[in-house]
C-alpha cells in the first residue's frame, strides 16, 4: 500500500554577533510607494514565513525605545514610522529575500520588569494579503450594467486576470506588476479548462484566486518588489541536482509520524440524480470500511461522478506519514530563502531501507534570525502527494457550478 508523506525539516545555522553580520539587513519601506526606505534597522529577532501559493508573513521585534522611532522621518514622509503600513523588507548579502506588510503594531508601553527593554512587535502577511483588499463587484462600476457575473465556457484564471484589470481601473493595485494577462498565464501558455459558472458578489480576489488555482491545478506566487505570477501546473523550481541533505552526513535526527485520521475505503460520488461508488477492497482489508460522500453536480453525468470516485480512492484509501528531520546546513548553497525557496523541489535522502520519497517539494519555510544566529524550518511533500493534490484540483471543478 502507498503512502501520503508530508515532511517538515529544521536546520541550524551557526551564530554571529549581529543580523549585519550574519549578512542580513532589514529595511521599513514608505506605505506611500512602498520603495522610499524609510529606516534601515537592527530588530531584536526577526521571523519570516514563506507558504507557497499563499500569504506567507513575518514579524519583527525591536526596542521600542530604538531612537529609530524619534529620528526625523524622510522628506516628504508626514506620518511616523510606527502610524504606517510600510513593508518590511528583509535582504541577505544584498539580495532582497522577502517582504511583509507591518499590518499590525504591538508597542510594550510599559516593561515587565524594571530595568528590561521595551519592545514593539510588529507583524503582518506577505504582500499578496493586499489581494484581498480587493471584492469582486458588478461590471461596470460606478454606474453597473448587470449583478450578475456569469461566465460561458471561460477559463477561471482568464476571469481572475480580468478581474483584476477591473480593480485596476478602480484605482488599486497600481504598484504591482502582474507577470499575466487575461489571455496568458505567466509562461506565455494560452488559459485552459473552460467552464460555465457564476461568481459571488463581494468575493476578495485573494480568496478567489487561491480558489481557482487549485480547482485550475494551478500555481501563483508573489514575489518581492510586488511582483505576481500565475503558472498553469508546476511553478517552482527543480533543485533537486542542487539542494541535496544527505542521511549520513546532514542529518542529525529523523523522526516520522503516521496519521490515520482520513482514511476512506468506500466513496460515493453522487447527484440529485445518480450516484457513483469505488471501493478499496484491500484497504477495507486492513482498515475495515470507511465511508466519504462527494457532491456532484449533474452537468457531466454519471460518468464523471463515477472517475470523481475513482480517483478521490488515490488519496484516501493511504495514511497520511509526515516527518521531522534535523539537518545542518550551515554550507554554502543551502540555505534558504536564498538558494531556494517555498515552491522549489529539492532532495532529501531517506535511512536506509525507508520507502519515502527522497524528492520534497518545499511548501513552507519559517526562518528565525536574531543576534544569536538562525533557525530554520522546513515543510515539506513528496512528489506523490504533490501529484494527487493536482488531480484531486482536477477533479473537483465537477462538484459545482457556483465557485
Amino acid at each position: 500500500m502507498g503512502h501520503c508523506v508530508s515532511n517538515k525539516l529544521w536546520y541550524t545555522i551557526q551564530p554571529s554577533a549581529t543580523l549585519k553580520n550574519v549578512g542580513y539587513e532589514i529595511r521599513f519601506l514608505s506605505e506611500v510607494d512602498y520603495q522610499t526606505v524609510l529606516a534601515t534597522v537592527q530588530p531584536i529577532k526577526v521571523t519570516i514565513k514563506q507558504d507557497w501559493c499563499d500569504v506567507g508573513g513575518g514579524v519583527v521585534v525591536m526596542d521600542y525605545d530604538d531612537r529609530v522611532f524619534t529620528l526625523p522621518t524622510p522628506a516628504g514622509q508626514a506620518t511616523p514610522i510606527l502610524e504606517q503600513e510600510f513593508v518590511v523588507q528583509v535582504n541577505y548579502n544584498g539580495q532582497t529575500i522577502w517582504e511583509f506588510l507591518a499590518e499590525d503594531i504591538e508597542p510594550m508601553l510599559v516593561p515587565e520588569n524594571p530595568g528590561t527593554t521595551r519592545t514593539v512587535v510588529i507583524r503582518g502577511r506577505g504582500l499578496a494579503a493586499a489581494l484581498g483588499w480587493a471584492v469582486v463587484l458588478p461590471e461596470n462600476m460606478p454606474h453597473p450594467t448587470t449583478f450578475e457575473r456569469t461566465y460561458q465556457q471561460t477559463p477561471l484564471l482568464s476571469v481572475w486576470a480580468t478581474l483584476y484589470q477591473e480593480a485596476v481601473g478602480r484605482g488599486m493595485f497600481g504598484w504591482i506588476t502582474p507577470h499575466f494577462t487575461d489571455g496568458e498565464d505567466s509562461n506565455g501558455n494560452p488559459w485552459a479548462t473552460p467552464m460555465d459558472f457564476t461568481v459571488s458578489l463581494g468575493e476578495g480576489y485573494l480568496d478567489l484566486l487561491k480558489k481557482w488555482c487549485e480547482i485550475s491545478g494551478a500555481t501563483w506566487w508573489m514575489s518581492p518588489g510586488w511582483h505576481l505570477y500565475i503558472w498553469q501546473g508546476d511553478g517552482g523550481k527543480n533543485r533537486t541536482q542542487q539542494i541535496n541533505f544527505p542521511c549520513a552526513t546532514s542529518q542529525q535526527a529523523n523522526r516520522r509520524q503516521v496519521s490515520r485520521r482520513e482514511l476512506s475505503t468506500a466513496i460515493y460520488a453522487g447527484s440529485d440524480q445518480w450516484i457513483a461508488m469505488a471501493f478499496d477492497n484491500a484497504a477495507a482489508v486492513r482498515w475495515h470500511k470507511r465511508e466519504m460522500y462527494i457532491q456532484t453536480n449533474n452537468a457531466g453525468g454519471v460518468s464523471d461522478a463515477q472517475i470523481i470516485a475513482n480517483a478521490s480512492l488515490q488519496f484516501t484509501g493511504k495514511e497520511a506519514i509526515s516527518q521531522q528531520i534535523n539537518v545542518d546546513a550551515t554550507q554554502p548553497g543551502r540555505r534558504a530563502l536564498v538558494d531556494f525557496q517555498a515552491g522549489d523541489w529539492i532532495t532529501v535522502e531517506q535511512p536506509q531501507g525507508e520507502t519515502i520519497d527522497r524528492t520534497n517539494r518545499v511548501v513552507g519555510i519559517t526562518v528565525e534570525i536574531t543576534q544569536a544566529g538562525e533557525k530554520a524550518e522546513l515543510e515539506l511533500v513528496s512528489r506523490r502527494i504533490s501529484d494527487l493534490d493536482r488531480l484531486k484540483a482536477r477533479f473537483s471543478k465537477l462538484v459545482g457550478t457556483n465557485i
